[in-house]
């Protein structure tokens, strides 16, 4: 059986470099457009939609690596390892797999990148499993890609894009595969939509586009 990606269920995950129009539209819940593409033996995800918020809450709430098993899809517990600079860094995160298949767990290098030109945010991450040891009964994933753009408030809202590349490893059944391109990923984004409008976020002043030094922020 091919292997599928169950890292989706959080969020959302993009091969970057691959052409937007290999993308398939598979629909549209609550708002968000739902996107997949076939590479290698795995399969791609990608979520567009808006919010009612400001871009820097959005980074705000990317940040604030203790609340993500509040908001993210089966996410069970979240840290961060290492900060590196106020655009990088290591987090770790471990993911709550159905039984009787094996939970899994990623370490993860993140790094922040403005585009004042074009007024976006990007927000990339890519695998480092060997800097934390591994987990006894806990499968490592070894191969991920996760990229965040997020385009500058206008109107009140923030237009954002979820692109999200990975392999769970092992054998994962067909109706895990229905569960990661459907319910997982709009759960994540209906709960992130409830947490982005509240007025902590909404009202988030600091301008990532007109400041150089920037917060920290984390991608999953």
């Amino acid at each position: 059986m091919l292997k599928y990606l169950y890292l989706s269920i959080l969020i959302f995950v993009i091969n970057i470099g691959l052409s937007q129009n290999d993308w398939v539209f598979k629909g549209k819940k609550s708002n968000i457009n739902i996107y997949y593409k076939k590479t290698a033996d795995v399969y791609d995800l990608k979520l567009t939609t808006s919010v009612r918020s400001s871009d820097e809450g959005f980074i705000k709430l990317l940040s604030e690596v203790e609340m993500f098993p509040n908001w993210i899809y089966k996410v069970k517990s979240s840290r961060l390892i290492k900060k590196i600079s106020e655009t990088e860094g290591i987090y770790y995160i471990l993911l709550d797999f159905p039984w009787p298949l094996n939970d899994r767990d990623m370490v993860m290098h993140y790094h922040l990148e403005v585009d004042k030109k074009h007024e976006i945010i990007y927000s990339r991450s890519y695998a480092e499993h060997d800097i934390v040891p591994e987990v006894k009964d806990v499968i490592r994933i070894t191969n991920a890609k996760l990229e965040w753009k997020i385009f500058k408030q206008q109107n009140e809202y923030v237009y954002f894009e979820y692109t999200n590349h990975s392999d769970p490893g092992g054998k994962i059944p067909d109706w895990l595969v229905n569960l990661v391109l459907d319910k997982g990923p709009i759960e994540t984004i209906k709960k992130m939509k409830t947490y982005l409008e509240k007025p902590e976020y909404f009202l988030e002043k600091k301008r990532f586009f007109d400041e150089i030094e920037l917060v920290l922020v984390i991608n999953f």
